[in-house]
């Protein structure tokens, strides 16, 4: 007599090595999550609070002192300003040179294109230095202008030869078609290549944009005038004032200096922060797909 197949579903084995890389996986995504996590409640947190509260997870009485201190003291507008120049104008320019050079390099049939991808990887690995760079930005009159956030870096190489080793895979046969049918360079650049390459564009432009954003050293060494500077500069200054070594433009407005003092860079950490997560979701799926493919293509 057959033995009739039991209709219970059958119990999934859990290994100890799923348990184990669970339990790790899960301590990484802690790890990762909670510097972010300690600073947005920190920046709502009142005086006291901050003072008592020194791991904390919960903000017991949500405040909006911190902000209103931090936006009160600071003209943030004209520092956004410069960073979203720098990262939004300054990522359009160096995405377009980029993807120009990019291609000139993938074509097999460019003189000389052996030679140059040989000086383009000397470049990489050697840099003329600060100070040879800070005397061209201002032999170039261009010490305290916008322009010194992003034109030293115009061209990323290494984002450049992501984007080059992109091109290759872009069959020949369909840039030979458009040539027979009398398109110029320009035309199957701009009409064929760069609809062709959208996910490359995305990864690079996020990299670009991300990139000039965060630059710290920039803006300090170019820029002069603090209230020209960038939103990192300014960030910077108010962690100074944390350690105690320099002075801060929210420090006068209450009595608690440093309380005061940390609880706005938790504040200025965020606005920081915030322009850069909304613009990673729309990109994300465009910056998986660009990184696999150049990165696996030749």
């Amino acid at each position: 007599m057959r033995k009739l197949k039991s209709d219970a579903p059958r119990r999934r084995r859990i290994s100890l090595f799923t348990v184990i890389n669970t339990i790790l996986l899960c301590l990484v995504a802690f790890m990762m999550f909670y510097p972010f996590w300690y600073v947005l409640t920190g920046s709502f947190m009142s005086t006291d609070e901050s003072v008592t509260n020194v791991f904390h997870f919960v903000v017991r009485r949500p405040t909006l002192d911190a902000y209103k201190t931090f936006f009160s003291s600071v003209d943030v507008g004209r520092h956004f300003l410069a960073s979203f120049y720098a990262s939004v104008f300054g990522m359009i320019i160096s995405l377009i040179c980029t993807s120009m050079a990019a291609y000139a390099l993938s074509r097999r049939g460019l003189p000389g294109r052996t030679l140059v991808m040989k000086i383009v990887l000397g470049a990489m690995l050697f840099s003329g230095g600060l100070i040879p760079i800070y005397m061209v930005i201002r032999n170039l009159g261009m010490i305290n202008t916008w322009e010194s956030l992003w034109v030293p870096g115009l061209i990323n190489l290494y984002y450049m030869i992501i984007m080059r080793t992109y091109f290759h895979g872009i069959p020949e046969e369909l840039l030979d078609a458009a040539r027979i049918d009398g398109a110029g360079e320009w035309r199957i650049f701009f009409k064929i290549v760069l609809p062709n390459a959208l996910p490359i564009l995305a990864t690079i432009a996020l990299f670009y944009m991300v990139d000039r954003w965060n630059d710290l050293m920039s803006g300090i060494i170019y820029i002069n005038d603090v209230n020209d500077q960038p939103l990192q500069a300014m960030l910077y200054r108010i962690i100074q004032n944390q350690t105690g070594l320099a002075g801060s433009p929210v420090s006068s407005t209450v009595g608690t200096m440093r309380v005061t003092s940390e609880t706005a860079g938790y504040a200025a950490t965020i606005i920081t922060m915030l322009p850069i997560l909304c613009v990673y979701p729309f990109l994300q799926k465009y910056f998986v797909h660009g990184m696999m493919v150049g990165s696996l293509k030749d």
